[in-house]
């Protein structure tokens, strides 16, 4: 399908969840599908997706009554969240949102939401690749609405620490820093799509605003590897091995994935060094209604993209095969496995923000503050 005709295919979708995830009480979107039913998100999903859907709507200009969005009023119930139960590594993101809707200074949003800024290279080494991602992208749109030279001093130290965690004999990042917290230096060397894509984009928006050529390399090699990675399905996998350069654990396939993030990050990409991944991200997309099991992930009757193919496994299993990826050995998955492999009835808000996002990328939509 044409990429323009499937992403306008989708809007009116994300647009309608997006209307039925946003809580009238904390006016977060902390509602989302599970099992077919509406229910509340889990963790830190209230803050990550609500950054995420204000991002995918004001990149695809949404008309904001329609959805009964407040961006303002958004906004603040995000930095209240962040102030009592806070994330460090949703950071980024919000720096990012209140970038993008022109909001308060970077030197208030710090007092609102305490960014380690006086402690902000051992910050750097707390955070995962994906977050380090998300702080550069933040850090960045913020520096390109205000051109603070604080604010860039900020995003050149998230630069050089997230590109300190690029492999250079596999072209994957590790997940987490070598002095990160025991618990993410266990699994550094297990990182996850996102540690990569993320990465891509970030690197990418980078090097379109400043032309740098050392992250225009990185994110060219990245991108090239993951595609030489990716599965014969059009699949991106979800972990792997920077070590090796391997694939390390399959499934589970998330849609959003193969919808948005990975066409997102090569489209800035393709801005920036003139990349051209569109066969990559056409397999990608096509991998929603032609998989493993033969079925459609976009479902027209629930109007929305239903979230993973995963295997269905016993506890025992799990645990074993998590185990194995730890190690560092190859994916394992079998025939046998194949054969347990199941769809996820579940779509969390950011997947319905970060298409409008990619669709929006995609239609060439009005920039505003966006650098892609």
């Amino acid at each position: 399908m044409n990429p323009i005709t499937f992403y306008k295919s989708l809007e009116n979708f994300c647009c309608f969840n997006l209307k039925q995830a946003l809580n009238p009480e904390t006016h977060l979107y902390d509602r989302q599908l599970r099992n077919s039913r509406w229910e509340a998100t889990q963790g830190t999903e209230n803050l990550t997706s609500t950054c995420i859907c204000l991002l995918g709507i004001d990149r695809a200009g949404i008309n904001l009554e329609a959805i009964g969005l407040k961006p303002a009023q958004t906004l603040n119930a995000v930095f209240k969240l962040a102030s009592y139960r806070p994330y460090p590594g949703g950071t980024g993101l919000i720096i990012w949102a209140n970038a993008v809707y022109d909001g308060i200074s970077l030197k208030e949003l710090q007092q609102q939401i305490d960014i380690p800024f006086n402690h902000f290279a051992d910050y750097m080494t707390s955070i995962t690749s994906m977050e380090t991602a998300w702080l550069v992208s933040g850090l960045l749109h913020e520096y390109n609405r205000t051109q603070d030279v604080k604010t860039e001093q900020y995003m050149n130290i998230a630069l050089e620490a997230l590109m300190s965690r690029y492999q250079r004999n596999t072209h994957l990042m590790i997940h987490a820093d070598p002095q990160s917290p025991w618990r993410q230096r266990l699994r550094r060397w297990v990182a996850n799509f996102a540690d990569q894509i993320y990465t891509v984009q970030a690197l990418a928006l980078i090097a379109v605003k400043t032309s740098d050529d050392r992250a225009k390399q990185i994110a060219d090699n990245l991108a090239n590897q993951l595609v030489k990675l990716q599965g014969e399905w059009g699949q991106w996998w979800w972990h792997y091995n920077p070590r090796h350069g391997s694939v390390v654990q399959s499934y589970p396939v998330y849609s959003v994935h193969q919808h948005s993030m990975a066409p997102m990050a090569f489209a800035a990409l393709n801005r920036a060094t003139g990349q051209d991944l569109s066969a990559s991200i056409e397999r990608g997309r096509t991998w929603l209604s032609h998989n493993e099991l033969n079925i459609n992930l976009i479902d027209n009757q629930a109007q929305t993209i239903w979230r993973d193919i995963d295997f269905r496994l016993s506890r025992l299993k799990s645990v074993s095969r998590k185990v194995h990826s730890l190690l560092g050995h190859p994916s394992y998955e079998t025939t046998a496995m194949a054969k347990k492999l199941v769809l996820n009835y579940e779509t969390r808000p950011y997947e319905w923000g970060w298409c409008l996002y990619a669709g929006a990328i995609e239609m060439n939509r009005n920039k505003k503050l966006h650098l892609v």
